[in-house]
């Protein structure tokens, strides 16, 4: 059939004069041309109205975490947010100060979303030192893999510190009890789709295509729009409620991971020149009674442990928040481990004090 109709148009072709061939050759061209400007018009507004109405489905994050996906680091706070430059979350109010560079790598208790800029301990970190730059460099839900796949993007972009705190582990006992079905994927954290995605066939249509497909697929859905495109791929929905999930997860725990990345830090931070600073993680123990917390705390631990035996062997700079501070729930610390105004400016007087010392 294809060789029938190949012929018929070669035939057609034939018949045609030299002109009449170029006159139809140009028609095609202009309606071909037409076609695609038609298409990148639609594809424009249909991204806009997305922007608008459906931002996760154009992979931008939420309102409340503020993140956009990333190649490497695989999520990064976005510069789209006027208190995030250049992703890094704002830590003063006019430029930034020459001089030193300290680069504050981590989690959610650094990039702190929950927070106005101001009320962030990074902020008032760099209140207290004068003629430091101060890069906030942390975001939620980073494991201490993603902390350092963030400080290597940052190297290579001409960022250059002279001090890296690192405040990382929560995430990573959090990634273990977010397991599927007792495997823990690379990259794998409790909220986000891992580096690898589960089902990564039905992920590769979601991101190939269009902008036009996916905001008919949202009209026609209505308000469910973002739940049936987020169909298309496969999500890893975690009960963190259920005791045999979480059994699991506490039986699969390893700090291996966590100290082996720990080394890549050092290794990185020598390479670099820059001082490199590890803190243990500071949380509220009245919280952790619920559900599967007591298996957070026990978690969060370990983690700790790991980072006081990596300082003592490696004899690198610590700073034990979890020693140091005498947190009083509701007043210093609002949840788990999430930080008020209060307990950052404790936090922040601790650190500024440690950085000020200097020495080991």
């Amino acid at each position: 059939m294809a060789l029938l109709s190949a012929l018929g148009l070669g035939a057609v072709a034939a018949a045609l004069t030299f002109e009449e061939r170029g006159r139809v050759i140009g028609l095609v061209l202009i309606a071909l041309t037409y076609s695609a400007l038609m298409l990148l018009a639609a594809e424009l507004f249909a991204r806009a109205m997305l922007r608008r109405r459906f931002p996760t489905l154009l992979r931008r994050g939420t309102p409340s975490l503020r993140m956009e996906p990333h190649i490497f680091t695989h999520f990064i706070p976005s510069s789209d947010y006027p208190d995030v430059h250049d992703h890094f979350r704002r830590t003063s109010e006019g430029a930034d100060p020459a001089g030193r560079t300290l680069y504050l790598a981590g989690d959610c208790v650094v990039f702190e979303d929950q927070l106005a800029p101001h009320q962030t301990m990074a902020y008032q970190l760099a209140a207290h030192l004068d003629g430091w730059r101060v890069l906030n460099a942390g975001a939620p839900h980073y494991t201490v893999a993603h902390a350092y796949n963030r400080l290597v993007f940052d190297v290579l972009r001409g960022y250059k510190a002279d001090v890296i705190v690192l405040f990382a582990g929560i995430n990573d006992v959090l990634g273990f009890l977010a397991h599927d079905r007792g495997e823990v994927g690379p990259g794998h954290t409790h909220i986000y789709v891992p580096w690898v995605p589960y089902g990564g066939r039905r992920a590769g249509i979601r991101r190939l295509l269009p902008a036009t497909l996916k905001l008919a697929a949202a009209l026609v859905a209505g308000g469910r729009g973002a739940e049936v495109w987020d169909g298309l791929a496969e999500r890893h929905v975690v009960d963190f409620f259920d005791p045999e999930h979480v059994a699991l997860g506490k039986e699969l725990f390893s700090t291996d991971p966590f100290s082996a990345t720990l080394a890549l830090f050092a290794a990185i931070s020598e390479e670099t020149g820059a001082q490199l600073v590890l803190t243990t993680a500071a949380y509220n123990r009245a919280d952790m009674h619920i559900g599967p917390r007591p298996v957070y705390a026990w978690g969060i631990d370990r983690i700790n442990e790991a980072v006081r035996d990596f300082s003592e062997i490696r004899k690198v700079k610590l700073i034990d928040l979890d020693a140091a501070m005498d947190l009083v729930p509701e007043r210093d610390i609002s949840n788990k481990w999430h930080f008020t105004e209060l307990g950052n400016a404790k936090r922040a007087q601790i650190l500024a004090d440690a950085i000020r010392g200097g020495g080991g």
